[in-house]
Protein backbone atom coordinates (compact mmCIF):
# COMPACT_ATOMS: atom_id res chain seq x y z
CA UNK A 1 0.00 0.00 0.00
CA UNK A 2 1.10 3.53 -0.50
CA UNK A 3 0.09 6.95 0.76
CA UNK A 4 0.20 9.90 -1.59
CA UNK A 5 0.03 13.36 -0.03
CA UNK A 6 -0.11 16.92 -1.30
CA UNK A 7 -0.84 20.29 0.26
CA UNK A 8 -1.21 18.76 3.72
CA UNK A 9 -4.35 16.99 2.60
CA UNK A 10 -5.29 13.53 3.78
CA UNK A 11 -4.49 11.54 0.70
CA UNK A 12 -6.09 8.48 -0.73
CA UNK A 13 -4.71 5.14 0.22
CA UNK A 14 -3.53 3.22 -2.82
CA UNK A 15 -4.85 -0.25 -2.13
CA UNK A 16 -2.57 -3.16 -2.98
CA UNK A 17 -3.48 -6.80 -2.76
CA UNK A 18 -1.90 -10.12 -3.68
CA UNK A 19 -3.57 -13.32 -4.85
CA UNK A 20 -1.85 -15.25 -2.06
CA UNK A 21 -1.98 -18.32 -4.24
CA UNK A 22 -5.75 -18.40 -4.56
CA UNK A 23 -6.68 -18.53 -8.23
CA UNK A 24 -9.32 -16.12 -9.43
CA UNK A 25 -9.62 -14.22 -6.16
CA UNK A 26 -10.96 -10.69 -6.74
CA UNK A 27 -10.81 -7.57 -4.59
CA UNK A 28 -14.01 -5.64 -3.93
CA UNK A 29 -13.97 -2.22 -5.55
CA UNK A 30 -10.74 -2.85 -7.49
CA UNK A 31 -11.73 -5.52 -9.97
CA UNK A 32 -10.61 -9.12 -10.18
CA UNK A 33 -7.03 -10.33 -10.13
CA UNK A 34 -3.87 -9.45 -8.26
CA UNK A 35 -2.62 -5.96 -7.64
CA UNK A 36 1.06 -6.03 -6.70
CA UNK A 37 2.20 -4.50 -3.45
CA UNK A 38 3.91 -1.11 -3.71
CA UNK A 39 6.65 -0.30 -1.17
CA UNK A 40 5.48 2.43 1.17
CA UNK A 41 7.80 4.94 2.82
CA UNK A 42 7.41 4.94 6.59
CA UNK A 43 7.39 8.04 8.76
CA UNK A 44 9.33 8.32 12.03
CA UNK A 45 7.45 6.88 15.01
CA UNK A 46 8.09 9.91 17.14
CA UNK A 47 6.80 12.29 14.48
CA UNK A 48 3.36 10.88 15.27
CA UNK A 49 3.74 11.42 19.02
CA UNK A 50 4.84 15.01 18.36
CA UNK A 51 1.41 15.77 16.85
CA UNK A 52 -0.45 14.97 20.10
CA UNK A 53 -1.51 17.68 22.53
CA UNK A 54 -4.17 18.22 25.19
CA UNK A 55 -5.92 21.28 26.55
CA UNK A 56 -7.80 21.95 29.77
CA UNK A 57 -8.84 24.69 32.17
CA UNK A 58 -5.60 24.39 34.09
CA UNK A 59 -6.35 27.77 35.68
CA UNK A 60 -9.50 26.36 37.25
CA UNK A 61 -7.57 23.35 38.53
CA UNK A 62 -4.96 25.68 40.03
CA UNK A 63 -7.65 27.86 41.62
CA UNK A 64 -9.12 24.75 43.25
CA UNK A 65 -5.74 23.82 44.70
CA UNK A 66 -5.32 20.83 42.37
CA UNK A 67 -1.93 21.47 40.80
CA UNK A 68 -0.70 18.06 42.02
CA UNK A 69 -3.68 16.48 40.27
CA UNK A 70 -2.61 18.27 37.08
CA UNK A 71 0.93 16.96 37.47
CA UNK A 72 -0.29 13.39 38.10
CA UNK A 73 -2.59 13.32 35.07
CA UNK A 74 -0.07 14.87 32.68
CA UNK A 75 2.67 12.48 33.77
CA UNK A 76 0.40 9.47 33.34
CA UNK A 77 -0.81 10.62 29.90
CA UNK A 78 2.73 10.91 28.45
CA UNK A 79 1.48 13.84 26.30
CA UNK A 80 4.20 16.42 25.57
CA UNK A 81 2.15 19.48 24.57
CA UNK A 82 -0.57 21.36 26.40
CA UNK A 83 -2.82 24.30 25.60
CA UNK A 84 -3.81 26.71 28.33
CA UNK A 85 -4.83 30.32 28.88
CA UNK A 86 -2.11 32.92 29.37
CA UNK A 87 -4.17 34.52 32.12
CA UNK A 88 -6.21 32.62 34.71
CA UNK A 89 -9.83 33.18 35.58
CA UNK A 90 -10.30 33.79 39.28
CA UNK A 91 -6.72 33.04 40.37
CA UNK A 92 -3.50 34.94 41.03
CA UNK A 93 -1.81 35.25 37.59
CA UNK A 94 1.74 35.30 38.97
CA UNK A 95 1.28 32.22 41.19
CA UNK A 96 -0.62 30.39 38.44
CA UNK A 97 2.11 30.98 35.88
CA UNK A 98 4.83 29.95 38.32
CA UNK A 99 3.01 26.73 39.23
CA UNK A 100 2.37 25.74 35.61
CA UNK A 101 5.92 26.59 34.56
CA UNK A 102 7.19 24.31 37.32
CA UNK A 103 4.96 21.45 36.18
CA UNK A 104 5.88 21.80 32.52
CA UNK A 105 9.59 22.13 33.30
CA UNK A 106 9.53 18.99 35.46
CA UNK A 107 7.69 16.93 32.84
CA UNK A 108 9.38 18.40 29.76
CA UNK A 109 6.10 19.71 28.37
CA UNK A 110 5.76 22.51 25.82
CA UNK A 111 2.95 25.07 26.00
CA UNK A 112 0.59 26.75 23.55
CA UNK A 113 -0.77 29.90 25.21
CA UNK A 114 -4.25 31.07 24.31
CA UNK A 115 -4.45 34.88 24.37
CA UNK A 116 -7.89 36.19 25.30
CA UNK A 117 -9.68 39.55 25.18
CA UNK A 118 -7.89 40.96 28.21
CA UNK A 119 -6.34 44.45 28.17
CA UNK A 120 -3.12 44.70 26.16
CA UNK A 121 -0.95 45.43 29.22
CA UNK A 122 -2.27 42.36 31.06
CA UNK A 123 -1.56 40.09 28.09
CA UNK A 124 1.90 41.60 27.55
CA UNK A 125 2.78 40.97 31.18
CA UNK A 126 1.43 37.41 31.01
CA UNK A 127 3.45 36.60 27.89
CA UNK A 128 6.56 38.04 29.53
CA UNK A 129 6.06 35.90 32.65
CA UNK A 130 5.42 32.70 30.72
CA UNK A 131 8.37 33.17 28.34
CA UNK A 132 11.06 33.87 30.94
CA UNK A 133 14.00 31.54 30.34
CA UNK A 134 13.82 28.63 30.38
CA UNK A 135 10.52 29.08 28.58
CA UNK A 136 8.09 26.20 27.94
CA UNK A 137 6.10 28.30 25.46
CA UNK A 138 6.41 27.47 21.77
CA UNK A 139 3.17 28.99 20.39
CA UNK A 140 0.61 31.74 20.95
CA UNK A 141 -3.00 31.29 19.88
CA UNK A 142 -5.62 33.85 18.90
CA UNK A 143 -9.09 34.31 20.32
CA UNK A 144 -11.00 31.15 21.16
CA UNK A 145 -14.08 30.48 19.02
CA UNK A 146 -15.06 34.06 18.34
CA UNK A 147 -14.54 36.90 15.90
CA UNK A 148 -16.62 39.67 17.44
CA UNK A 149 -15.34 41.04 20.75
CA UNK A 150 -17.44 39.68 23.64
CA UNK A 151 -19.11 42.12 25.99
CA UNK A 152 -16.53 41.61 28.71
CA UNK A 153 -13.55 42.03 26.37
CA UNK A 154 -11.24 45.02 26.35
CA UNK A 155 -12.32 47.72 23.91
CA UNK A 156 -8.71 47.94 22.74
CA UNK A 157 -9.62 45.11 20.36
CA UNK A 158 -12.19 45.78 17.65
CA UNK A 159 -12.33 42.11 16.73
CA UNK A 160 -10.23 38.94 16.56
CA UNK A 161 -8.17 40.29 13.68
CA UNK A 162 -7.05 43.26 15.77
CA UNK A 163 -6.14 40.93 18.63
CA UNK A 164 -4.34 38.63 16.19
CA UNK A 165 -2.13 41.49 14.98
CA UNK A 166 -1.03 42.11 18.56
CA UNK A 167 -0.34 38.40 19.13
CA UNK A 168 1.70 38.26 15.92
CA UNK A 169 3.88 41.17 16.97
CA UNK A 170 4.34 39.85 20.52
CA UNK A 171 5.08 36.28 19.47
CA UNK A 172 7.25 36.67 16.40
CA UNK A 173 9.70 38.82 18.38
CA UNK A 174 10.24 35.68 20.45
CA UNK A 175 10.29 33.35 17.42
CA UNK A 176 7.08 31.61 18.51
CA UNK A 177 4.56 29.88 16.30
CA UNK A 178 1.37 31.90 15.94
CA UNK A 179 -1.93 30.04 15.66
CA UNK A 180 -4.95 31.81 14.21
CA UNK A 181 -8.12 32.45 16.14
CA UNK A 182 -10.92 29.92 15.82
CA UNK A 183 -14.68 29.99 15.33
CA UNK A 184 -17.24 27.98 17.24
CA UNK A 185 -18.84 26.42 14.21
CA UNK A 186 -18.38 24.44 10.99
CA UNK A 187 -16.00 25.14 8.15
CA UNK A 188 -18.63 27.16 6.33
CA UNK A 189 -18.37 29.84 9.02
CA UNK A 190 -14.77 30.51 8.02
CA UNK A 191 -15.55 31.58 4.47
CA UNK A 192 -16.42 35.12 5.50
CA UNK A 193 -13.35 35.76 7.63
CA UNK A 194 -10.86 38.49 6.64
CA UNK A 195 -8.22 37.31 4.18
CA UNK A 196 -5.66 39.30 6.15
CA UNK A 197 -5.64 36.49 8.71
CA UNK A 198 -3.00 34.71 6.64
CA UNK A 199 -0.56 37.56 7.31
CA UNK A 200 -0.78 37.22 11.09
CA UNK A 201 -0.57 33.48 11.65
CA UNK A 202 2.05 30.85 10.94
CA UNK A 203 -0.66 28.16 11.25
CA UNK A 204 -4.34 27.95 10.44
CA UNK A 205 -6.37 26.65 13.38
CA UNK A 206 -9.77 24.96 13.40
CA UNK A 207 -11.94 23.08 15.90
CA UNK A 208 -13.30 20.13 13.86
CA UNK A 209 -15.77 18.61 16.30
CA UNK A 210 -17.70 15.67 14.89
CA UNK A 211 -21.11 17.37 15.01
CA UNK A 212 -20.01 19.93 12.42
CA UNK A 213 -19.51 17.31 9.71
CA UNK A 214 -22.09 14.59 10.01
CA UNK A 215 -25.79 14.48 9.23
CA UNK A 216 -27.73 14.92 12.44
CA UNK A 217 -25.52 17.67 13.79
CA UNK A 218 -24.76 17.54 17.48
CA UNK A 219 -26.78 14.38 17.84
CA UNK A 220 -24.30 12.48 15.70
CA UNK A 221 -21.16 10.98 17.19
CA UNK A 222 -19.74 9.20 14.16
CA UNK A 223 -16.01 9.33 13.62
CA UNK A 224 -15.87 9.84 9.87
CA UNK A 225 -16.66 13.09 8.12
CA UNK A 226 -14.00 15.12 9.91
CA UNK A 227 -11.31 14.30 7.42
CA UNK A 228 -12.92 14.97 4.04
CA UNK A 229 -10.99 17.13 1.60
CA UNK A 230 -13.92 18.69 -0.23
CA UNK A 231 -13.80 22.46 -0.03
CA UNK A 232 -17.43 23.50 -0.17
CA UNK A 233 -19.30 25.04 2.77
CA UNK A 234 -21.85 22.23 2.59
CA UNK A 235 -19.27 19.73 3.81
CA UNK A 236 -19.00 21.71 6.94
CA UNK A 237 -16.58 19.94 9.22
CA UNK A 238 -13.69 19.13 6.96
CA UNK A 239 -10.23 20.19 8.03
CA UNK A 240 -9.03 21.05 4.53
CA UNK A 241 -12.20 23.00 3.77
CA UNK A 242 -11.87 25.07 6.92
CA UNK A 243 -8.17 25.71 6.42
CA UNK A 244 -8.55 26.78 2.80
CA UNK A 245 -11.64 28.89 3.43
CA UNK A 246 -9.92 30.42 6.42
CA UNK A 247 -6.51 31.31 5.07
CA UNK A 248 -7.11 31.19 1.32
CA UNK A 249 -3.75 29.44 1.42
CA UNK A 250 -3.75 25.66 0.82
CA UNK A 251 -0.06 25.46 1.74
CA UNK A 252 -0.55 26.95 5.21
CA UNK A 253 0.32 24.47 7.99
CA UNK A 254 -2.62 23.76 10.23
CA UNK A 255 -3.39 22.68 13.77
CA UNK A 256 -6.48 21.99 15.81
CA UNK A 257 -6.42 23.38 19.33
CA UNK A 258 -9.62 21.48 20.16
CA UNK A 259 -11.16 18.22 19.04
CA UNK A 260 -12.71 15.39 20.97
CA UNK A 261 -15.67 13.30 22.05
CA UNK A 262 -17.59 13.86 25.25
CA UNK A 263 -19.30 11.21 27.33
CA UNK A 264 -22.97 10.33 27.61
CA UNK A 265 -23.31 12.79 30.49
CA UNK A 266 -22.90 15.84 28.20
CA UNK A 267 -25.45 18.61 28.85
CA UNK A 268 -28.06 19.93 26.44
CA UNK A 269 -28.40 18.49 22.95
CA UNK A 270 -24.83 17.22 22.76
CA UNK A 271 -25.04 13.47 22.37
CA UNK A 272 -22.05 11.81 23.97
CA UNK A 273 -20.43 8.40 23.76
CA UNK A 274 -19.43 5.72 26.23
CA UNK A 275 -15.96 5.68 27.79
CA UNK A 276 -15.10 2.71 25.55
CA UNK A 277 -16.12 4.54 22.36
CA UNK A 278 -14.36 7.73 23.47
CA UNK A 279 -11.14 5.72 23.78
CA UNK A 280 -11.57 4.20 20.32
CA UNK A 281 -12.44 7.48 18.60
CA UNK A 282 -9.68 9.51 20.20
CA UNK A 283 -6.99 6.93 19.42
CA UNK A 284 -8.22 6.78 15.82
CA UNK A 285 -8.62 10.56 15.69
CA UNK A 286 -4.98 11.14 16.60
CA UNK A 287 -3.88 8.85 13.77
CA UNK A 288 -6.32 10.50 11.35
CA UNK A 289 -4.92 13.91 12.34
CA UNK A 290 -1.42 12.64 11.60
CA UNK A 291 -2.44 11.14 8.26
CA UNK A 292 -4.19 14.39 7.36
CA UNK A 293 -0.94 16.32 7.73
CA UNK A 294 -2.08 18.18 10.84
CA UNK A 295 0.97 19.52 12.66
CA UNK A 296 -0.64 19.17 16.08
CA UNK A 297 -4.07 18.32 17.47
CA UNK A 298 -5.05 19.16 21.05
CA UNK A 299 -7.57 16.84 22.64
CA UNK A 300 -10.35 18.61 24.49
CA UNK A 301 -9.81 18.07 27.31
CA UNK A 302 -7.58 16.62 30.03
CA UNK A 303 -10.15 17.07 32.83
CA UNK A 304 -13.95 17.19 32.89
CA UNK A 305 -14.98 20.72 33.78
CA UNK A 306 -18.48 22.05 33.13
CA UNK A 307 -18.82 19.35 30.48
CA UNK A 308 -17.61 15.76 30.30
CA UNK A 309 -14.89 15.62 27.67
CA UNK A 310 -12.00 14.73 29.97
CA UNK A 311 -9.56 11.91 29.26
CA UNK A 312 -8.72 11.99 32.98
CA UNK A 313 -11.01 11.98 35.98
CA UNK A 314 -11.22 14.89 38.40
CA UNK A 315 -8.83 13.06 40.75
CA UNK A 316 -6.12 12.81 38.07
CA UNK A 317 -6.48 9.12 37.22
CA UNK A 318 -6.87 8.31 33.55
CA UNK A 319 -10.11 7.27 31.94
CA UNK A 320 -9.90 4.47 29.34
CA UNK A 321 -9.31 7.11 26.64
CA UNK A 322 -6.41 8.64 28.52
CA UNK A 323 -4.87 5.24 29.17
CA UNK A 324 -5.30 4.23 25.53
CA UNK A 325 -3.47 7.39 24.43
CA UNK A 326 -0.71 6.83 26.99
CA UNK A 327 -0.26 3.25 25.80
CA UNK A 328 -0.25 4.29 22.13
CA UNK A 329 2.46 6.85 22.94
CA UNK A 330 4.40 4.19 24.88
CA UNK A 331 4.44 1.94 21.80
CA UNK A 332 5.36 4.66 19.31
CA UNK A 333 7.29 7.29 21.25
CA UNK A 334 11.04 7.74 20.89
CA UNK A 335 11.86 11.24 22.17
CA UNK A 336 14.27 13.16 19.99
CA UNK A 337 13.85 10.97 16.92
CA UNK A 338 10.97 12.68 15.11
CA UNK A 339 13.18 13.49 12.12
CA UNK A 340 15.13 10.26 11.62
CA UNK A 341 15.61 8.88 8.12
CA UNK A 342 13.22 6.05 7.33
CA UNK A 343 12.93 3.29 4.76
CA UNK A 344 10.09 1.60 2.90
CA UNK A 345 8.09 -1.54 3.64
CA UNK A 346 6.85 -3.84 0.91
CA UNK A 347 3.58 -5.45 1.95
CA UNK A 348 0.01 -6.09 0.88
CA UNK A 349 -3.25 -6.58 2.74
CA UNK A 350 -6.31 -8.59 1.78
CA UNK A 351 -9.48 -8.21 3.86
CA UNK A 352 -11.63 -11.35 3.85
CA UNK A 353 -14.89 -9.41 3.57
CA UNK A 354 -13.62 -7.34 0.63
CA UNK A 355 -13.63 -4.17 2.71
CA UNK A 356 -11.83 -1.34 0.93
CA UNK A 357 -8.44 -0.19 2.13
CA UNK A 358 -8.68 3.39 0.92
CA UNK A 359 -10.26 6.50 2.37
CA UNK A 360 -12.86 7.96 0.01
CA UNK A 361 -13.22 11.11 2.17
CA UNK A 362 -16.98 10.75 2.10
CA UNK A 363 -19.55 10.08 4.81
CA UNK A 364 -19.49 6.31 4.42
CA UNK A 365 -18.05 3.97 6.99
CA UNK A 366 -16.38 0.61 6.60
CA UNK A 367 -12.90 1.18 5.25
CA UNK A 368 -9.57 -0.01 6.58
CA UNK A 369 -7.26 2.92 7.35
CA UNK A 370 -3.59 2.71 8.23
CA UNK A 371 -0.44 4.52 9.31
CA UNK A 372 3.08 3.19 8.67
CA UNK A 373 5.83 4.24 11.10
CA UNK A 374 9.44 3.24 11.70
CA UNK A 375 11.54 3.20 14.87
CA UNK A 376 15.21 4.03 15.37
CA UNK A 377 16.00 0.30 15.43
CA UNK A 378 14.49 0.09 11.90
CA UNK A 379 11.48 -1.93 13.00
CA UNK A 380 8.25 -0.95 11.27
CA UNK A 381 4.96 -0.29 13.02
CA UNK A 382 2.02 -0.87 10.70
CA UNK A 383 -1.11 0.45 12.44
CA UNK A 384 -4.46 -0.68 11.06
CA UNK A 385 -8.01 0.19 12.09
CA UNK A 386 -11.51 -0.23 10.68
CA UNK A 387 -13.20 3.13 10.15
CA UNK A 388 -16.57 2.06 11.54
CA UNK A 389 -19.32 3.63 13.59
CA UNK A 390 -18.24 2.35 16.99
CA UNK A 391 -21.24 3.90 18.71
CA UNK A 392 -23.57 1.33 17.15
CA UNK A 393 -21.91 -1.43 19.16
CA UNK A 394 -21.80 -3.85 16.24
CA UNK A 395 -18.47 -2.87 14.65
CA UNK A 396 -17.14 -6.38 14.15
CA UNK A 397 -13.38 -6.93 13.63
CA UNK A 398 -12.24 -7.70 10.10
CA UNK A 399 -10.27 -10.84 9.30
CA UNK A 400 -7.42 -10.17 6.90
CA UNK A 401 -4.17 -11.50 5.48
CA UNK A 402 -0.97 -9.47 5.58
CA UNK A 403 1.66 -10.54 3.06
CA UNK A 404 5.35 -9.65 3.45
CA UNK A 405 7.23 -10.22 0.16
CA UNK A 406 10.61 -9.79 1.88
CA UNK A 407 9.62 -11.75 4.98
CA UNK A 408 10.44 -10.70 8.55
CA UNK A 409 12.62 -11.80 11.44
CA UNK A 410 9.71 -11.43 13.85
CA UNK A 411 6.25 -9.92 14.19
CA UNK A 412 4.53 -8.63 17.34
CA UNK A 413 1.00 -7.29 17.63
CA UNK A 414 -0.65 -4.97 20.19
CA UNK A 415 -4.14 -3.56 20.79
CA UNK A 416 -3.39 -0.55 23.00
CA UNK A 417 -7.00 0.60 23.38
CA UNK A 418 -8.24 -2.66 24.87
CA UNK A 419 -5.14 -4.65 25.85
CA UNK A 420 -2.62 -1.98 26.83
CA UNK A 421 1.09 -2.55 26.18
CA UNK A 422 1.08 -6.34 26.46
CA UNK A 423 1.48 -8.01 23.06
CA UNK A 424 -1.52 -10.08 21.98
CA UNK A 425 0.60 -12.07 19.53
CA UNK A 426 4.31 -12.76 18.98
CA UNK A 427 5.36 -14.58 15.83
CA UNK A 428 8.70 -15.95 14.77
CA UNK A 429 10.35 -15.81 11.38
CA UNK A 430 8.15 -15.06 8.37
CA UNK A 431 9.66 -16.46 5.17
CA UNK A 432 9.85 -14.22 2.07
CA UNK A 433 6.39 -14.09 0.56
CA UNK A 434 4.93 -15.40 3.81
CA UNK A 435 1.69 -14.26 5.38
CA UNK A 436 0.32 -13.22 8.73
CA UNK A 437 -3.32 -14.10 9.31
CA UNK A 438 -5.14 -11.40 11.25
CA UNK A 439 -7.98 -13.31 12.88
CA UNK A 440 -9.45 -13.76 16.34
CA UNK A 441 -7.66 -11.49 18.79
CA UNK A 442 -5.55 -10.02 15.96
CA UNK A 443 -8.40 -9.29 13.53
CA UNK A 444 -8.56 -5.61 12.55
CA UNK A 445 -10.83 -3.85 15.10
CA UNK A 446 -12.46 -0.39 15.12
CA UNK A 447 -9.43 0.90 17.02
CA UNK A 448 -5.68 0.75 16.35
CA UNK A 449 -4.04 -2.63 15.80
CA UNK A 450 -0.26 -2.11 16.05
CA UNK A 451 1.86 -4.61 14.10
CA UNK A 452 5.63 -4.49 14.62
CA UNK A 453 7.62 -5.98 11.73
CA UNK A 454 11.29 -6.58 12.47
CA UNK A 455 13.78 -6.74 9.61
CA UNK A 456 13.57 -8.65 6.37
CA UNK A 457 15.09 -11.93 5.25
Amino acid sequence: MKFSRSDHKFASLVASFALLGVAGLGVAGLGAGAVQAVPEKARPCDSFVETIGVGSRFDWMFGEGKIETVRRALRASRIRYIRTGALPEGADPIKYTEAMRNVTRELGIKVCLNIGWDPRANSENAIARWTQAPSPVYALEGANESFERPGWGSKEWDDSLALQRFIWQAGRRKNLDIYSWTLGGPAGYYWGMPREADKYATHANVHPYHWYANPGGRGNTKMNGLWQNTETPENAGTIAAARNAWMKNPAKPFVSTEFGWGLDTLPGNYVGVSEEVQAKYLARGLLENFNAGMERGFIYSLFPHNDDFGIARANGTLRPSGQAIADLIFLTGEPGSASIATTSLDYSLRVDSGLKTMDNHDLRDDEIHHTLLQKKNRRFLLILWADKDSQKGDAKPENATLTLPAGAKSVRIWKPVTKGTAAVAMLGTIAPGGTVRLVGDTAIPDHPLVIEIEGTL
